[in-house]
Order: structure tokens, then C-alpha cells, then sequence
């Protein structure tokens, strides 16, 4: 009986602070952030900003560095924590796993006493390239949060950041809305490659979050930029106009969002920063 009153007392505390996140006067101020330093590190020198392309890359390289820090991390347990959460498919999920390897973000090695198993361990350009997209989302996340805000500073510590990612992988399976149907409220922009990338290119020129502002906009620069076919580009940007998540204009090449996308888009980050509030007290206990 007092568990369950317990779990009553913080699921209402839990909706409270997501509901005071959504409203916050900070929030436009702290996606735009978000959007800001994602495509300041797709600029990246680094092998593997080509792979940092949709969401579910960015979550399965953070949970990466989850299950290195929470007892070690095999291609098993990674699969099997990213389906949990959601995240694609298995082949997708395998195919990801070996194109880091390939690029250098995930080693293998053997365990000791055990020559059939072979953990995966993050490689410092891993670690680097995943904590500072990490800290991106912290520095926003502080912004409408005052817990965030509390906690951002203990980020130079590294046993904290261990902390942190231990926690991150506990939350992920007690989570009632798996991170995948999370990246859904996006729409095309989470699923395809280079969606991600594009829709923070937009929000971070735009003046406002308001349907009422338009930006230039160059299917072949995002092309480009982000390692994706001009068609692909122009193929996202026809359904989320048929999905009524922009306005396109191809031949005036401006574009707006909708205000149903952005709404969906601020209920999106809000949550995004929720969870990282939730993880960052849990990990500060």
C-alpha cells in the first residue's frame, strides 16, 4: 500500500514538472538551443558525424555510452536495450553497431577469463562526440529547469557523467513511453536521414517558432551538408508538407512550419528535457 502511494506521489510530481517545462516562457529559447548545437556538431570533423543523422542514431550511440558505464557493453545488450526503447529494428540497429566500429567509435576486445565474449568499448572520439551533444541538451534543458540548472556544473565530473549514464539506462526501461514513439511526434523529420538535421537547420533560422515566419531554404545545400541524395531531401520535405508539417514553397525556395508541427515539436523537446531532468537528479542522488 505505501508503495503504491509512493508511486502515486511521484508520477504526479513527475506530470507537474513536465506540464511546468511545457509552459515555460524559455522553452522556444531552449529548442532553438538544442537545434543550435546539432547542426554545430554535424559540422564536426569526424568520422562519425555522418552517421549523426536521424534520431534513433543519436539515442543508440547514447545508450552506447549507457551500457559501457552500467556494467558493459556487448552488441547483445545494446540490441536488446534499444529494442526495449523502441529504436528501429534489430537489423537496423546491428547495421548502426557495425558501421561504429568501422568508424571507429566502438572497439572490441576480449574479456578476461571468457575468450568467447567480445565487449564493445566506447573510443575517446565516441565518448567525446556523444557528451558534447549531451551537454547541448543539458545547457538548454537548464534553461527551463531548475534542477537541470542545479546539476549542469557536475557534468565536469566524471564520475558524475558515469552516474549519469547508469541512470540514463534504468530510466529507459522504466520509462512508459519508449524513446521511439518519443522521436514519432516528429514525423518525417526523426526517421529519415538527414530529417533530424534539417528540421534543427530550420528552427535555428528561424526568428521565431511561429507559422506566420518563413526561411530561404536549398534542397541541395541540405544535400550537402548532411550526406543525403537531393532527392531524398526533396522527398522529406514533399510528405512532411503533405503531413502538414510545413508549408513548401519549392519555387519561391522558402518554407515555414505549421503550427500543428510546432506544437508537436515543443511537446517533444519538453519531454526531452523532462526526462533529462529526471535522470539528472536520479544520477545526483
Amino acid at each position: 500500500m505505501a508503495g503504491d502511494v509512493t508511486r502515486e506521489t511521484e508520477r504526479d510530481e513527475a506530470s507537474r514538472l513536465l506540464a511546468a517545462i511545457r509552459a515555460h516562457p524559455r522553452l522556444d529559447e531552449a529548442i532553438r538551443r538544442s537545434a543550435q548545437g546539432a547542426v554545430e556538431l554535424a559540422r564536426a570533423p569526424s568520422a562519425l558525424t555522418r552517421l549523426y543523422r536521424d534520431y534513433d542514431t543519436h539515442m543508440l550511440m547514447t545508450l552506447a555510452l549507457a551500457q559501457h558505464y552500467a556494467g558493459g557493453l556487448t552488441a547483445g545488450r545494446l540490441l536488446g536495450l534499444c529494442q526495449e526503447a523502441g529504436l528501429g529494428s534489430r537489423g537496423r540497429a546491428e547495421t548502426l553497431v557495425a558501421q561504429l566500429q568501422d568508424r571507429g567509435g566502438l572497439v572490441a576486445v576480449r574479456a578476461r577469463g571468457d575468450r568467447r565474449r567480445h565487449p564493445l568499448v566506447p573510443t575517446p572520439e565516441l565518448l567525446a562526440f556523444v557528451h558534447a551533444r549531451l551537454w547541448v541538451d543539458v545547457e538548454a534543458a537548464a534553461m527551463v529547469s531548475t534542477t537541470a540548472a542545479a546539476q549542469a556544473g557536475a557534468f565536469e565530473d566524471q564520475d558524475f557523467v558515469a552516474a549519469y549514464y547508469r541512470a540514463l539506462t534504468g530510466a529507459v526501461r522504466a520509462a512508459k513511453t519508449p524513446l521511439g514513439a518519443l522521436g514519432g511526434g516528429l514525423g518525417p523529420f526523426s526517421d529519415r536521414n538527414g530529417g533530424l538535421l534539417i528540421l534543427c537547420d530550420i528552427v535555428e533560422r528561424l526568428a521565431a517558432l511561429s507559422p506566420s515566419e518563413e526561411v530561404a531554404v536549398s534542397a541541395a545545400d541540405w544535400s550537402r551538408r548532411f550526406g543525403v541524395s537531393l532527392s531524398h531531401v526533396r522527398k522529406l520535405l514533399r510528405d512532411a508538407a503533405a503531413q502538414d508539417r510545413v508549408v513548401w514553397r519549392p519555387e519561391a525556395r522558402r518554407l515555414s512550419l505549421t503550427a500543428g508541427h510546432i506544437e508537436a515539436m515543443r511537446g517533444f523537446f519538453a519531454y526531452l528535457y523532462f526526462g533529462l531532468t529526471y535522470v539528472l537528479g536520479q544520477a545526483a542522488r
